[in-house]
């Protein structure tokens, strides 16, 4: 199942869920009673899950978090919303599916090239010295 177009409140301590939205992204329908609600497929009436009651709230007990994933983005996106981090941890958490990418190549990235340099490249001079401490007059 998968919801579109979801906000994210870091100060939130729990999460709530739009019915609604579940319905409408997942074209299912959602059916209530005293002690659990199911969703259902709406074409073919399976039951993709079943909640029992805890309290007056029905809890979901989420699994990791490729519940919590936005649009499939592209490999460029990932890399510049994870701080330019390399091909190699984007590769990982794509394989352990944290975040779903739709491209596996990226083009070459001057901002990352210049975060792994560790100096600035001297300037190029057309003097030099003929010997040791001999200072140059222009």
């Amino acid at each position: 199942m998968k919801l579109d177009s979801i906000f994210h409140v870091p100060t939130l301590k729990h999460i709530l869920m739009s019915i609604k939205r579940l319905c409408r992204d997942n074209n299912c329908q959602v059916i209530f009673d005293a002690s659990t609600f199911s969703i259902q497929d709406k074409k073919t009436g399976t039951v993709l899950r079943q909640v029992k009651s805890s309290g007056d709230l029905y809890p979901i007990i989420l699994t990791p978090p490729t519940t919590f994933l936005s649009n499939h983005q592209s490999y460029d996106v990932w890399h510049r919303r994870l701080g330019h981090t390399s091909s190699r941890v984007l590769d990982l958490l794509h394989s352990n599916k944290y975040i779903v990418r739709t491209t596996k190549t990226s083009k070459d990235c001057v901002s990352y090239q210049l975060g792994k340099s560790t100096r600035i490249p001297f300037n190029e001079v057309e003097h030099c010295s003929a010997k040791p401490l001999y200072i140059f007059n222009i």
